[in-house]
């Protein structure tokens, strides 16, 4: 006999959909006749997305047969603040009565101890009658979930034609997988209430940053799915010269030319390039059919460095369209060692600096370094469930799901310290915090012509052009913000 799955609680459920727990307390089935599929995950986990996005496009397809249910279990500290997390799933599409997803906020891990999961992400399908029909953890092929989902339907189609054979129902035989999706669109902009108000904003969500001369900026904007480019951006108030619209949930960016971007597109697994003079021809590809591709950089060599968070490894796009793996077993950790034995967490940022490629591990809020000798040296000292904001020597100080990085010519790196709200600086092999009070989850930085920082201040909707000298911030205006 299968278990009978635990009912599901938490603290708010932050969706509108009928949809809840898929057994009460009582132990009773909740869902009627529907096959359910609860996902636990966290805001601040790569890999989670990558899940999640699977999963909505599942129940998308499946509504009337499937339920799908997130449990967010904070991972960080920071993401049991609920309105971090109405944010996210408002950006991403996942709010209000429409959405496929019913999710349920649980900061004091009430569900995750019912089921003991072992990590993030964790997917578990549950029967109509209420019992578990399977589990997957991590980033697995989803095979598994796919057959304890076409059984468990079998059983649902089974039951019912024993009352009515005339029902019939379509089969689960599409491939369900990160870049199997078909919808794109998925309604993913429709029904946000937590957008409510930001309609006037010149920008909603930025998540990245990039210079192509002294004075025009690209900023992905991804509340919108779009990439702006602005002229006049270091006087303070900039104006929209030209808009990449409709891309496919857009985050990080990279200058490769005062003419050329560099796009990524992690739900797709795409990295694509753009053109600022022909902006009617749209992206064009330039790496695809990867995990979960996140920071960019440009190499010395004129090469693109890629970060892919689910595939934990760096990778490197030359000139002439090879792609080659630079850093990374492809097992998640944080043992160092030569550049194919070492372990990543989910890399989410990358940096050139003198003597190597400096980079972020958003699950083990870690900054590390890929020598120009071949190996990889953790800095900080950070792990899975060390994290924190401490200053200090680096192997002493502490950050929190770091998101972006950036180095000077003499090799001091800012860090974007996303979950603790700040801006770090490293010069010397020291941490220190930049006095910027109002951050609010900031994604990505850039480092300005004249060395000012310009700051995508995602959580609070805007650029700030920073003075780290001076502690010092001033907010970008933006122009035709109705555009």
């Amino acid at each position: 006999m299968r278990p009978k799955a635990p009912p599901v609680v938490g603290q708010e459920w932050l969706t509108t959909s009928s949809v809840r727990s898929p057994v009460t307390e009582d132990g009773d089935t909740a869902t009627g006749a529907r096959v359910s599929v609860l996902v636990f995950w966290s805001v601040g986990c790569e890999a989670s997305w990558t899940r999640i996005h699977e999963l909505t496009t599942l129940a998308a397809r499946y509504r009337r047969q499937v339920a799908v249910v997130g449990v967010h279990s904070p991972r960080f500290a920071y993401e049991r603040d609920v309105d971090v997390v109405k944010d996210a799933i408002a950006r991403r599409g996942l709010a209000g009565s429409d959405s496929p997803l019913s999710i349920v906020h649980d900061p004091q891990l009430l569900t995750w101890a019912r089921y003991s999961p072992g990590g993030w992400p964790a997917t578990v399908v549950i029967d109509h009658n209420g019992r578990v029909m399977g589990a997957s953890l991590g980033l697995d092929d989803l095979e598994p979930v796919a057959e304890a989902l076409e059984l468990a339907v079998l059983r649902v189609r089974s039951t019912r034609s024993s009352r009515s054979p005339a029902v019939s129902s379509p089969p689960l035989t599409e491939p369900i997988g990160p870049h199997h999706s078909q919808s794109a669109g998925l309604e993913r902009r429709a029904g946000l209430e937590r957008r409510a108000g930001l309609e006037r904003r010149a920008l909603q969500w930025p998540s990245g940053v990039a210079v192509l001369d002294r004075d025009t900026v690209a900023v992905v904007d991804s509340g919108r799915d779009r990439v702006v480019v602005l002229a006049g951006t270091t006087s303070g108030v900039a104006e929209i010269v030209t808009v990449f619209s409709d891309l496919d949930g857009p985050s990080r960016i990279c200058a490769l030319s005062p003419t050329e971007l560099a796009v990524s597109l992690p739900d797709a697994g795409n990295v694509v390039r753009l053109d600022i003079t022909s902006p009617d021809v749209g992206p064009t590809m330039l790496c695809e059919h990867l995990e979960r591709p996140q920071g960019l950089a440009l190499d010395a060599d004129g090469s693109l460095v890629v970060t892919d968070a689910g595939d934990e490894q760096l990778l490197r796009i030359t000139d002439d369209g090879r792609i080659g793996i630079i850093a990374g077993s492809g097992f998640t950790g944080t043992n160092d060692g030569s550049a194919g034995s070492a372990e990543l967490a989910q890399p989410v940022a990358v940096a050139r600096m003198t003597h190597g490629l400096a980079f972020l591990d958003a699950a083990s809020s870690n900054l590390r370094v890929l020598g120009d000798n071949g190996r990889v040296q953790t800095v900080t000292n950070n792990s899975f469930t060390d994290f924190g904001l401490v200053d200090g020597p680096a192997h002493r100080a502490s950050l929190q799901r770091p998101s972006a990085l950036v180095a000077t010519d003499d090799d001091v790196l800012y860090i974007a310290d996303t979950g603790n709200s700040r801006l770090r600086r490293m010069s010397n092999r020291r941490i220190t915090t930049v006095g910027l009070a109002g951050l609010r989850h900031p994604e990505d930085l850039a480092l300005l012509h004249d060395g000012r920082l310009l700051v995508a201040d995602t959580g609070n909707h805007r650029l700030l052009i920073v003075d780290a000298v001076a502690h010092k911030a001033t907010a970008v205006t933006i122009n035709d913000a109705s555009s």
